[in-house]
């Protein structure tokens, strides 16, 4: 089984996860973006930038996978998986 490291996204992550969440939504969900662009790493940097927080999963020292996470009365919630490498979503 692959080891990946976990840690909290930083804004040096903007261009490689931003970059993953938009290779990912072209591929898997074109339809959802028909007319309009992916959410890319201005996205992805922006929301780091305003408070979001997003846990990474890397291997070898490269993002292979994300998570965005919050916290609500107590509740942990999280959204927007992607994974560009199968494990990592785990």
């Amino acid at each position: 089984m692959a080891r990946f490291t976990v840690r909290f996204a930083t804004q040096d992550d903007a261009e490689a996860v931003g970059g993953l969440y938009e290779r990912t939504s072209r591929t898997f969900a074109p339809h959802l973006f028909a007319g309009s662009a992916p959410p890319g790493y201005e996205d992805f940097g922006l929301r780091l930038q305003t408070g979001d927080t997003f846990l990474v999963a890397e291997w070898q020292g490269a993002p292979v996978g994300a998570i965005h996470t919050w916290e609500d009365e107590g509740v942990a919630w999280f959204d927007l998986l992607v994974s560009g490498r199968a494990g990592a979503g785990r």
